[in-house]
């Protein structure tokens, strides 16, 4: 005799279980890393634009699971997740040692489009 499942609801009764061996979907990282090309890695940190990035020039920053954005006319920070003041303030002055350079590449990849 099978089990009585007139008190589930149908949506719970045909809902797909995961398997213990499935792996949860991620985004290729390799296609990741085209998507987003990276204009300089120092210390840890990868700086980068997105491919379709938009204006006011700005560059990406991430180190393991942190990330940043900072603004290229001034090197303002303009939004942060898990990096401490401190790495801030490295990278911040990792940008205005390379602002040329961070400059000069945004404007070889957004001047085209």
């Amino acid at each position: 005799m099978g089990k009585d499942l007139s008190a589930i609801s149908p949506q719970t009764r045909n809902a797909k279980r995961p398997t213990p061996n499935t792996k949860p979907k991620t985004r290729n990282r390799i296609f990741e890393y085209k998507k987003m090309p990276t204009v300089l890695k120092t210390k840890g940190y990868r700086f980068f634009f997105y491919i379709n990035d938009h204006t006011p020039p700005h560059i990406h920053i991430e180190k393991d699971r942190s990330t940043a954005k900072f603004s290229l006319k001034n090197a303002e920070l303009a939004k942060s997740k898990r990096f401490s003041a401190k790495e801030l303030s490295e990278i911040r002055k990792i940008i205005l040692d390379n602002l040329e350079l961070l400059k000069a590449k945004w404007d070889e990849r957004f001047t085209n489009y």
